[in-house]
């Protein structure tokens, strides 16, 4: 037994270790180094940027859509519409509801509605900055407990951020929705982040859709129509919401 017990703490550091080499691998990298790998710079245009940057900013663990400028003209322009909030996002996420608290959860979620808008006053450094986001739920699935009652609901929801707050999202889900969002190592109560971290669950946060206001985009002749670009989140998405498990590795969907 004891030799037993030596081998899973030898496996449990030899995977902490090979985890923690990942990350100092990636230590450093952002998406202004990565760009260059895989945009190609404006030629022969002038006011040409020597290297593509984004112009908003996309937290690091959150995938999809990224706009990106290529000239000091629409780094200006594009810049603005999202300083000034005319620039329109669409994230997909998958929450989970834990109803039981003797699952360890936060229990039932606190607004009910399928649609509406949530509000906090405690973003930002100083907890002190407004925040403000529209949702939508689009699907959920319930999961019964032994006792036949819904311990565990995921939902695939859509938020719309009306301000830009850093971690709006993951904050809004875990205190206003009283749903973390799956995968979510920070936000939860500690039996959620535990489990995201133990079985290496993706953040399941994508930033699906952009609409850009034509005003942001003046070398763009599209007769005053704004510019949407959207795009489907990953499978593993719809695996995840299909699976009879809350609690499997996500990683080898």
């Amino acid at each position: 037994n004891n030799n037993n017990n030596n081998n899973n703490n030898n496996n449990k550091n030899n995977k902490e270790e090979e985890l923690e080499e990942d990350i100092s691998e990636l230590a450093g990298w952002n998406l202004d180094r990565v760009l260059p790998y895989i945009v190609k710079p404006a030629e022969n245009v002038e006011g040409a940027l020597h290297r593509p940057r984004p112009v908003h900013r996309l937290d690091s663990l959150t995938g999809g859509l990224v706009v990106c400028a290529k000239t000091r003209r629409a780094s200006k322009t594009l810049s603005e519409a999202f300083r000034d909030r005319a620039a329109r996002k669409r994230y997909r996420a998958v929450l989970i509801e834990y109803a039981n608290h003797r699952k360890g959860g936060l229990g039932k979620r606190k607004i009910n509605e399928k649609r509406g808008t949530i509000t906090s006053k405690d973003m930002g450094p100083n907890n002190d900055q407004y925040a403000e986001t529209e949702f939508a739920i689009c699907d959920e699935t319930n999961e019964d407990d032994n006792d036949g009652g819904n311990a565990i609901a995921k939902v695939l929801i859509d938020f719309y951020p009306k301000t830009g707050r850093t971690h709006q999202l993951r904050r809004h889900a875990e205190k206003q929705l009283n749903m973390p969002i799956l995968g979510d190592t920070r936000y939860g109560d500690k039996a959620h982040r535990e489990n995201a971290k133990q079985k290496n669950i993706r953040l399941h946060l994508f930033a699906a859709e952009i609409t850009l206001p034509a005003e942001a985009m003046p070398w763009r002749d599209a007769g005053g129509e704004p510019l949407n670009v959207r795009v489907p989140e990953p499978a593993f998405f719809k695996k995840s919401m299909d699976a009879s498990d809350v609690f499997w590795n996500v990683s080898t969907l």
